[in-house]
């Protein structure tokens, strides 16, 4: 997730710089703009998901009466966090996917002399 993080950035960060200031939505364009959009929300979700999972959890542990039954807790606890990375796995591999396809494709425009 972190390099995940750290590309959309960086895709972002090189085409505002390279457009100069006050352009910053307009130096993403439509793809970038809709790249760090979908990014956004998929980041949205998983940290509400965490928070819920978080406290589903601290749910549990305070119910638990004895040593089995907290337990049982944070073995629930680590299946569900496991999941939720499953679940979210496929839609960050397609943001890698398009991530790289949107640096190549300006990588290839920055080449070609117009």
């Amino acid at each position: 997730m972190n390099r995940l993080v750290f590309g959309v950035f960086s895709v972002i960060a090189s085409t505002t710089i390279a457009a100069g200031p006050g352009t910053h939505g307009s130096a993403l364009g439509e793809e970038g703009m809709a790249l760090f959009l979908d990014f956004k929300s998929l980041e949205s979700r998983s940290h509400q998901r965490r928070i819920d999972l978080l406290q589903k959890a601290e749910a549990c542990i305070q119910a638990a009466a004895n040593p089995l039954a907290y337990r049982e807790c944070e073995r629930q606890e680590q299946a569900e966090r496991q999941a939720m990375r499953e679940s979210f796995k496929a839609e960050r591999q397609q943001l890698r996917q398009r991530r790289m396809a949107l640096k190549e494709k300006r990588l290839t425009a920055q080449g070609d002399p117009m």
